[in-house]
């Protein structure tokens, strides 16, 4: 009786909110060390390999600025493999988030990189060393900030500019998200935002692809304002040139 009592007393500590938050305070703080960057959260519900939800997660890059905030992000069905080098998640929701990708001055990697060189193994083969990897099912975002910087472009531009992008009030539906190192690729079945430029987009959807040396969107279907527009778009961010084969409704 006294080892049941003791057992449910753990269980029931363990899973309470306030340890929680506690347990993964604690490894904010040791992964601030280990990234060598600011790593917060505010607090989280956990329930191992079946739910987590962070509120107030914060993550700075290596030159100090946010990487990313989430107000809330939530997870279902998760699962890790060392061997594979790959982490996989059924379900993903970002609430109210501010995200920041940057390609520095100098630098050929995006911001987040250092964060995939981590959790890369680092063993040695006579083979090709299994590359960080990331799937997700489907992804979820609810009125987020998003900006794109390629730094490297001190050019003015007008319009959408392409290497340099602020969305604001973003909203969208992702599937089969795969991020390989700093490449992205996803299938967007819904995105609305609206644009530094002026762009309001009612709707988005299509293939999209970015890395750190070109951008491509294929298959998009596109409204905003009253237009209207069928097309394949590939951007090269390095030299700024972008070019578009249009499609007929």
């Amino acid at each position: 009786m006294t080892l049941l009592l003791l057992c449910s007393g753990l269980y029931a500590f363990f899973h309470s909110s306030s340890c929680q938050t506690a347990l993964f305070s604690a490894l904010a703080s040791w992964l601030s060390r280990e990234l060598k960057t600011e790593v917060s959260i505010g607090n989280i519900d956990f329930e191992p390999l079946s739910k987590l939800v962070l509120r107030d997660l914060m993550i700075r890059d290596l030159h100090g600025d946010t990487l990313i905030f989430v107000k809330e992000l939530k997870v279902s069905e998760m699962d890790y493999s060392t061997s594979r080098n790959k982490v996989f998640l059924d379900y993903l929701s970002l609430n109210k988030a501010r995200i920041n990708l940057i390609q520095y001055p100098g630098e050929q990697d995006m911001n987040f990189q250092f964060i995939a060189d981590y959790f890369d193994s680092g063993k040695k083969s006579t083979g090709k060393s299994r590359p960080f990897l990331l799937n997700a099912g489907k992804v979820v975002i609810q009125e987020t900030d998003f900006s794109y910087e390629y730094r490297h472009d001190t050019s003015s531009f007008y319009g959408v500019d392409f290497n340099h992008i602020r969305a604001r009030r973003l909203n969208g539906v992702f599937s089969r998200l795969e991020v390989i190192d700093d490449s992205i690729n996803t299938r967007i079945q819904l995105l609305s935002l609206y644009e530094k430029s002026g762009f309001n987009l009612y709707r988005l959807s299509g293939d999209f692809g970015i890395s750190a040396h070109q951008m491509h969107l294929k298959d998009m279907l596109l409204s905003a304002n009253k237009s209207y527009l069928r097309a394949d778009l590939n951007s090269i961010p390095k030299v700024g040139t972008i070019t578009m084969n249009s499609k007929k409704k």
